[in-house]
């Protein structure tokens, strides 16, 4: 399974995420976190999200987005991790923490501009009624939702809002 991810990272980028979810709820676990964040100390952000706590944060002090600048992201999801490849080149592989088969939701959020989101490979969903077919919805860039493609599926079965939220950063107590 791969979700492909073209875009462009705004002018005045500070942060941007990308969350594979298990449900859609602002308190639903993420299975991996990816953040990159230009604070002064530019780096990337990897982490999971259990039970309503963050987990130990990994990072890499190193940032492959140029602000104003067009990216492809691609995350594949390996029995082992989700390796990540920026512009063609491996950045990361992140170990997973809760099995991917969990995941339900990818969420994207913050400084950038989405053209699209491409979801490779995966097995072929089962309608209610038991036939295979393209059962799920996605939203895409101004919320409406689309029909997945066929044999397009689980378990990434639905692009969550794209509209501003605060998962890019720690709950407050």
């Amino acid at each position: 399974m791969s979700v492909y991810i073209q875009g462009n990272a705004d002018e005045k980028m500070k942060r941007f995420c990308v969350n594979f979810k298990a449900g859609s709820g602002s308190e639903a676990d993420i299975a991996f976190h990816f953040n990159p964040r230009f604070d002064g100390w530019d780096k990337v952000v990897f982490n999971s999200f259990q039970g309503g706590r963050w987990c130990n944060e990994e990072k890499k002090r190193s940032m492959p987005f140029h602000r104003g600048s067009h990216f492809e992201l691609v995350f594949l999801v390996t029995n082992e991790h989700y390796k990540v490849v920026v512009n063609g080149n491996p950045f990361y592989e992140f170990g997973h923490r809760l099995p991917p088969q969990m995941v339900t939701h990818l969420h994207v959020d913050g400084d950038l501009s989405l053209q699209s989101i491409n979801f490779i490979g995966g097995k072929e969903p089962v309608r209610p009624g038991g036939d295979a077919g393209g059962g799920g919805h996605r939203e895409g860039a101004g919320g409406r939702a689309r029909a997945a493609p066929r044999g397009v599926p689980p378990p990434y079965p639905s692009v969550s809002s794209l509209r501003r939220a605060p998962l890019c950063h720690r709950p407050t107590p």
